[in-house]
This record gives C-alpha cells, structure tokens and sequence, in this order.
C-alpha cells in the first residue's frame, strides 16, 4: 500500500505583506507632500489660530489634496490587512474576542479614514476665494 501524504490545508488569504506595503506607501507618501520639504511652512498645531489655519490651506492646496488622495487610497488596503489578519487567526485557531475586536477596529479605521480624507480633498478648495 502507498503511503499517501495527509491533505494539507492552506490560507488562501492575500499575502500580509504585501498588503502592508500597500498601505504604508502611499500613506507616508502622503505624509511627505505635506512636510516642510514640499509645503510652504509647517503643519498648522491645535494651538493655531483661525487665520493661521486657513492660510495654510490656503496656500498648500496642491499638496493637500495629493495627500488626501493618496490617504485615500490606501484606506483600502488597510481594510484588506485587517480582514487578512483576522481570518488568518481564524484559521490557525484563535478564538478569543480579540480578533472581533481588532477586525471592528480595523474596519473603523479604514471606514474613518475614507471619511476624512475625502472631507479635506473637498475642503480645500473652499480656501480659494
């Protein structure tokens, strides 16, 4: 009789990897077109007045809605990550609340950051006047 090797059973989930990197890389690369090297002057602070605000919009409107935009996109991946992670510690037998916990936050996140990024991608040009 043959010896017949056992079945073995696979995560057909996406590479973590490489939707890691998916996410990460425009996400800082929408960091970087607002950082000093690209934009004129710094980030305004919470301690910022109205006017200091509104002048930096005002005068950054072309690197923000860069940045907006490559937020934007990687929110998706991030959503993907997160299901990824969660089902792979589904399958490998984790069955504590954590996973829930960590799969709504992550969809949050996600769902949040789509939110925001497309507010400040319309924002900007109500700076314009």
């Amino acid at each position: 009789m043959p010896n017949v090797a056992p079945a073995v059973i696979r995560d057909r989930s996406p590479p973590l990897m490489m939707l890691g990197i998916t996410y990460a890389l425009p996400f800082n690369a929408g960091l970087l077109a607002i950082s000093p090297l690209f934009a004129a002057g710094s980030f305004p602070v919470p301690s910022s007045t109205a006017a200091q605000i509104a002048a930096f919009f005002r005068a950054n409107g072309g690197p923000l809605t860069i940045t907006s935009a490559l937020q934007f996109g990687s929110a998706i991946p991030l959503g993907l990550y997160t299901a990824s992670v969660a089902n792979r510690l589904r399958f490998l037998g984790v069955r504590a609340a954590g996973v829930n916990i960590a799969l709504f936050g992550g969809w949050t996140t996600a769902g949040l950051m789509l939110l925001a990024t497309s507010d400040v991608g319309n924002g900007v040009g109500r700076f314009d006047s």
